[in-house]
């Protein structure tokens, strides 16, 4: 009787809807997984000295309830070539496996695999109902409690600080003809809540960020790293990119955008040990954009100059006085409040001379600080026992 029922189930075109990826459980299934393709890549062995041992494809997608899903280290590499990003596809007959994972990339802990029974088509339809892109951002803290845990993968936006030890405002060029120097590349990111952090970028995010940030018209200033991890260097807490990493700039993305759109500026000062970054916040920051319309029509948000008060800082060593407070909400950290830039004609000489009235008498130490030590106060004697013989 169940024969004849799925018998004319697939007569009359009936079929059961695509399997969300929370309702996958372990072991084989013959249901259909429908997805957006998000990205995909070589998973490696790292040898070293060497390119690797592929180990396979692995996948990252998301399925019409925006849960990202994860297929894991397809040695079928047939469907290689026929993978696009962006795209929507259908997957039966798959194996879910609860084998450990060292770093989760996805909300699915299952890991997805495909067998030599599985079918994986691309829908020449799209789906407007799969999100096209969706990412997980981390905060500094999240990224400071899951440090060296090898587990879940988050991603990481701020504001690029520096590029390889070079400043933004320098505009450096970061392709060469040597594809060795593309391989790692170290920025200084400044996150919203929290310091500047170290990200290495490696192997395939970083000759992406190089090729992205010479391709730029503009000199990027925000920055996206997908699936980084945290882990400890030298006791500082840094992030560091995978296999699975993807890198976007500026207005690639909604999140970066966002960044764009705060009205925030941010004066990186630096001196002989340190390196500090004073952010100016609210209307202050506002003098910055000015809004235009015209007919009565909605205002558009355009960008201006940096005021030349700004630009005649960039590269000057200045001297600052400061308030020193209590951080926000947090004991182990003081904010620095910028009272007012102290111009050189008003700063104290470093050894300013003594001011004495005439005909006060000054102690044989003092008149050696001032005078150049114990060869004047020899003088001053020899001065005096010359009029007494005279």
């Amino acid at each position: 009787m169940a024969k004849t029922a799925k018998t004319i189930a697939i007569r009359t075109g009936k079929a059961s809807p695509p399997l969300l990826f929370r309702h996958v459980s372990p072991g084989p299934d013959d249901s259909t997984l429908k997805f957006r393709l998000l990205h995909f890549w070589e998973a490696r062995k790292n040898v070293k000295g060497g390119p690797g041992i592929l180990l396979g494809i692995e996948m990252l997608m998301i399925d019409a309830e925006g849960t990202q899903g994860f297929i894991g280290q397809n040695r079928r590499n047939q469907y290689e070539k026929e993978l696009q990003r962006g795209s929507i596809y259908t997957l039966t007959n798959f194996y879910a496996s609860n084998s450990k994972v060292m770093y989760y990339v996805a909300d699915q802990r299952l890991v997805i695999c495909i067998s030599h029974a599985s079918a994986l088509s691309k829908d020449e339809e799209d789906i407007e109902g799969i999100l096209t892109e969706r990412f997980r951002v981390c905060t500094f803290s999240e990224f400071e409690a899951n440090c060296d845990l090898r587990g879940e993968l988050h991603d990481v936006v701020g504001h690029l600080k520096l590029v390889d030890g070079q400043a933004l405002h320098q505009r450096p060029v970061l392709c060469t003809n040597d594809d060795s120097a593309s391989r790692k590349v170290m920025v200084h990111l400044q996150l919203k809540d929290g310091p500047v952090m170290n990200v290495y970028l490696w192997d395939e995010a970083a000759k992406s960020f190089c090729l992205k940030f010479d391709a730029s018209a503009a000199t990027p200033t925000v920055l996206l790293v997908t699936t980084v991890n945290p882990k400890r260097l030298g006791g500082k807490l840094c992030l560091s990119s995978m296999f699975s990493s993807r890198v976007f700039l500026d207005e690639e993305v909604d999140p970066t955008n966002e960044y764009l759109a705060c009205y925030r500026v941010e004066l990186s000062v630096y001196d002989n040990d340190e390196q500090c970054t004073f952010i100016i916040l609210g209307d202050a920051g506002k003098d910055l954009t000015v809004e235009s319309g015209e007919n009565g029509g909605d205002a558009a948000e355009l960008e201006v100059p940096l005021p030349q008060c700004f630009i005649d800082t960039i590269g000057q060593t200045k001297k600052f006085r400061i308030k020193v407070a209590h951080y926000n909400f947090t004991s182990t950290r003081l904010s620095l409040t910028v009272t007012k830039i102290v111009s050189p004609a008003e700063l104290p000489p470093k050894n300013p001379p003594l001011k004495t009235p005439p005909g006060t008498e000054v102690e044989n130490t003092e008149l050696a600080e001032s005078s150049g030590g114990a060869s004047a106060i020899d003088d001053q004697k020899k001065a005096k026992r010359t009029k007494r013989s005279g």
